[in-house]
């Protein structure tokens, strides 16, 4: 009798811990992996390109402002003004990384999902252009806000 119930309980662990995004349309995805820059700003990609922990989401913040909760296969575009931003990436554990955003430039962040204790760890790295424009166009834009 017991032994029926275990599935039951990891079917719904499993469904409780699912994503809450919202896929962007498939022009705003386009625009974005045209990689343009707005004047006076700079960009920043967070993708997540695994699928590893695909049930579940990793909070992101920058500058301690909610941005958006990513799953496998997402990323984020955010414009921001040029100087000091902080992006923190929150799952079992909490990542953050420093960026000295510059006029004019894209940084891409990849949001690494690492096997945890008990969930999905995250890692946040900071990568070249031509890795990190290859990891966003694995990926598909999530809704988020700005900071």
């Amino acid at each position: 009798m017991k032994t029926r119930f275990f599935p039951v309980f990891g079917v719904i662990f499993l469904l409780s811990a699912c994503h809450s995004y919202t896929l962007a349309s498939k022009s705003e995805d386009a625009r974005a992996k045209m990689f343009y820059i707005p004047q006076q700003r700079a960009n920043i990609y967070i993708y997540r390109n695994e699928i590893l922990g695909a049930a579940i989401g990793m909070k992101l913040m920058i500058d301690s402002v909610p941005i958006a909760q990513t799953g496998p296969k997402t990323y984020v575009k955010v414009s921001v003004l040029p100087g000091p931003h902080t992006v923190i990436s929150i799952a079992e554990d909490t990542s953050v990384l420093h960026i000295n955003a510059q006029v004019g430039e894209n940084y891409f962040v990849w949001q690494e999902a690492k096997m945890g204790l008990w969930t999905i760890r995250s890692r946040l790295h900071l990568m070249n252009e031509f890795t990190g424009r290859r990891g966003v166009m694995q990926c598909r834009l999530i809704q988020s806000s700005q900071p």
